[in-house]
């Protein structure tokens, strides 16, 4: 019944979760992708959709971590390598703030407490749940502040150069934000080095190996196998 999320999610309950996920991201780097896992720490449970409002999660902290970090502690002890943020305010974590922008929950339990040392992406910063909120410097460097590594910002352009400028700034005259910036640019330095996809083909020989009777015959397989998860009990 979420507005947002609905069946992008892989399952209902946080083991299956975190067993198809781990499972796909473990898929992709194989074959020399990279993987990210999203919305730390968990926008399943959303009555409003963050493109256009700020949902509020009012579960207690029991709950949120029982079902909504759960997914997440197994992906980071699996060696996920990027996470994305979510705009969403968790109350019994840090009332009024996104997690996007909020330090308790970037920092505090995904850095210090799960220990997750890989990339961490905002979601996109457009989006009408921080957007009508935040300026574009605050987002920018609150979100840095809190943990946030990559910025997603899918316009305008002028937004991008005033979060591009923002950044610049802050960076210049204050040394935390310089120090943090250090940090982020070695991370997105180390996932790039672990991609490892070769050339594409040339185009004409695409539809010789995409959508294939083999291609098609595998989907159609994981397909079977999701609706039978979908009637077992977890």
């Amino acid at each position: 019944d979420n507005p947002v999320i609905g069946d992008r999610a892989f399952a209902t309950q946080p083991k299956a979760v975190a067993k198809a996920a781990i499972a796909f991201w473990q898929g992709l780097r194989k074959s020399g992708l990279g993987g990210c896992g999203k919305h730390f720490p968990g926008h399943g449970d959303t009555h409003l959709d963050s493109h256009l409002d700020l949902p509020v999660v009012k579960h207690d902290e029991a709950r949120l971590r029982a079902v909504e970090l759960a997914p997440f502690a197994a992906a980071v002890a699996a060696g996920f390598d990027a996470l994305m943020t979510a705009h969403v305010v968790y109350e019994a974590w840090d009332t009024g703030v996104p997690a996007t922008l909020s330090r308790h929950i970037l920092t505090g339990i995904l850095r210090q407490e799960l220990h997750f040392d890989g990339l961490l992406v905002s979601d996109d910063l457009q989006m009408k749940a921080v957007a009508d909120r935040y300026t574009t410097s605050e987002l920018i460097v609150e979100s840095l502040l809190a943990g946030v590594d990559h910025f997603l910002i899918r316009g305008p352009l002028e937004r991008q150069l005033q979060a591009y400028e923002a950044l610049v700034l802050a960076a210049e005259t204050n040394p935390a934000v310089a120090a943090r910036v250090n940090e982020a640019v070695a991370r997105v330095a180390a996932f790039k080095q672990g991609i490892n996809v070769g050339l594409p083909l040339p185009a004409a020989l695409l539809p010789s190996v995409l959508g294939t009777p083999a291609h098609k015959a595998l989907a159609g397989h994981f397909f079977k196998l999701a609706e039978a998860e979908k009637c077992e009990p977890t």
